[in-house]
C-alpha cells in the first residue's frame, strides 16, 4: 500500500518529506501553552481541594450519625450518594445534595487530578526532547522554497513555523525534532553541517551514487560518519609517526623538548575536536603521550652515546 502522494503540494508533500528524512521533521511543542493548561488545572485542583477540606469538616462534626460515618466507611458515602433514603434511617434529615456533596467533591477530584497528571507527564516528555539542529533547520527552509520541493506549498500562520531563508531565525522558538541526530565530536558535525555543502557544490554533483535515492541534496549520515572517522584515525597515526621521526632526527635536546611541548598541544587539540573524551581523560592520554615521547628521546639519546663511545674505542 503506497503512503502519500508527494505530488500533491503542501501537507501531503510536506508528510512524505518527513516520513523520508525524520531528522528534518520538527513540530512546535506549546510549551507555553502546556504550562498554562497545567497552571488552570493546578488552581482547579487546588480550589476542589478546599472544598473537599471544608465538606469533610463539616461531614465529620455533622450532628447526624450517618454523614459522620463517612469517613470511616466508604460503601456507606456510596450508597448514602446514590440510594434512596428510607425513612427514619440514618440519614433521613439530609437532603440528596448535602449525602452526596463530599462524594461528587471526589469524582471531580479524580477526574481533575487525572487530567492533570497526563497533562504533567506530557509537559515533562516534550520538556526532554531536543529542538533541531541548525543545518537541518536551514535544509528545511531551503527545501520549502525550492519549486519542485515545498514550493511554499503551507500559505497559512503555520507557514512561517520554520522561517525561511531570507529570515533564518525568524522561525519559531520551541521547535522540537521527531528523531534527534546521534551527537558526534566536534570534526564529524562540522563535516555533517559546513564542508559537506561545499563538497556538494564542487564534488558531490558529479557522484550521484553518493547521494539519497530521491536525487535531492542529501547524503546517508552513516557515510559521512565513516569518512570522518577515517581522516580521523589517518591524522592522529600521521601525527604520532612524524612525531617520533622528527624527534629522532633532532640532535638539540631543547629543541626536542620544544617539539614535545608542540606535539602534546596539537595533540590536546585533535583530542578535543575529533574525540568526545572529558577533560580527565585528554589529559591522561596527553600525559601518556608525553612520557611516551620522553622514554624515546632518552633511548635514543642513550643508544647514539653507545655508538659514539663504541666509535672512538674502535
Amino acid at each position: 500500500m503506497n503512503g502519500l502522494s508527494e505530488d500533491i503540494p503542501g501537507y501531503p508533500r510536506l508528510a512524505h518529506h518527513f516520513a523520508r528524512m525524520p531528522e528534518a521533521a520538527s513540530f512546535r511543542s506549546f510549551l507555553d501553552l502546556g504550562n498554562l493548561g497545567l497552571l488552570h488545572k493546578q488552581a482547579k485542583l487546588m480550589d476542589l481541594e478546599r472544598l473537599l477540606r471544608e465538606q469533610l469538616n463539616a461531614d465529620g462534626h455533622s450532628t447526624e450519625q450517618g454523614r459522620m460515618r463517612y469517613a470511616n466507611d466508604w460503601r456507606f458515602l456510596h450508597h448514602a450518594a446514590t440510594e434512596e433514603v428510607k425513612p427514619g434511617s440514618e440519614q433521613a434529615g439530609s437532603s440528596f445534595e448535602e449525602r452526596r456533596r463530599q462524594s461528587q467533591l471526589v469524582e471531580e477530584m479524580m477526574v481533575a487530578l487525572k487530567e492533570y497528571y497526563e497533562l504533567f507527564l506530557l509537559t515533562i516528555k516534550m520538556t526532554a526532547t531536543c529542538p533541531p539542529r541548525k543545518s537541518d533547520l536551514n535544509y528545511h527552509q531551503w527545501w520549502l522554497q525550492q519549486p519542485s520541493k515545498g514550493n511554499c506549498g503551507l500559505t497559512g500562520p503555520d507557514g512561517e513555523v520554520w522561517g525561511s531563508l531570507d529570515a533564518p531565525d525568524t522561525h519559531a522558538a520551541d521547535l522540537v525534532c521527531v528523531k534527534p541526530r546521534q551527537d558526534d565530536d566536534l570534526f564529524t558535525e562540522w563535516v555533517k553541517s559546513k564542508f559537506i555543502f561545499w563538497f556538494d557544490k564542487h564534488i558531490g554533483q558529479r557522484l550521484e551514487r553518493l547521494r539519497g535515492t530521491c536525487g535531492e541534496f542529501g547524503y546517508r549520515e552513516a557515510t559521512l560518519r565513516n569518512c570522518a572517522d577515517i581522516f580521523v584515525m589517518t591524522l592522529e597515526a600521521l601525527l604520532l609517526i612524524s612525531s617520533f621521526a622528527i624527534l629522532y632526527w633532532i640532535r638539540s635536546m631543547t629543541m626536542r623538548l620544544i617539539l614535545i611541548a608542540i606535539f602534546c598541544v596539537l595533540f590536546i587539540i585533535c583530542m578535543t575536536c575529533v574525540t568526545k573524551a572529558k577533560r580527565s581523560e585528554i589529559f591522561s592520554a596527553v600525559s601518556a603521550f608525553a612520557a611516551v615521547e620522553l622514554v624515546f628521546i632518552a633511548n635514543n639519546s642513550s643508544s647514539k652515546s653507545s655508538a659514539n663511545v663504541a666509535m672512538c674505542q674502535a
